[in-house]
């Protein structure tokens, strides 16, 4: 395949979605082939760290088309008005984004998401919420998706 090094041009938005995935935090992400060895250092891509964006915080703002990223901080005007039109289906962002109820990742943008946007715009920490999955499953899943 092609390798993008630092073509701008080859970036990509890589979505982490999984209950143990923690809003906010850094994360040092590989990707491995399915066929290849996991005990085998050369089978893993180069590393990629990354920091998750913060609970509740879905866009920058609605001056592009799909809206910009998140901007580090959960606002009235942007983020729960984000929620509230992908609840209602009308907005582009993305679902692993908007699914922000931590008890159930359930791959939509429904009331209870809604409502934990809105604890988060008030100061609600994502600690706060009682959140501790029974088992995490398998390792969290990642896919690669074009710009948002």
């Amino acid at each position: 395949g092609e390798t993008c090094e630092d073509d701008a041009a080859c970036k990509k938005v890589v979505h982490v979605f999984h209950e143990a995935i923690t809003p906010g935090s850094d994360f040092d992400l590989q990707v491995i082939e399915e066929n290849c060895a996991l005990t085998l250092e050369p089978s893993y891509s180069p590393i990629l760290s990354l920091t998750t964006s913060k609970w509740g915080d879905l866009i920058k703002d609605f001056t592009t088309d799909p809206p910009g990223p998140p901007d580090d901080s959960v606002d009235i005007t942007s983020d729960v008005t984000a929620i509230l039109q992908k609840f209602q289906n009308t907005l582009g962002i993305t679902m692993p984004r908007a699914d922000v109820e931590p008890l159930t990742l359930n791959g939509k943008g429904d009331i209870a998401d809604v409502t934990f946007v809105l604890d988060a715009f008030t100061g609600v920490l994502f600690q706060d919420v009682s959140f501790v999955p029974e088992d995490p499953g398998d390792a969290p899943c990642t896919t690669i998706a074009g710009s948002d």
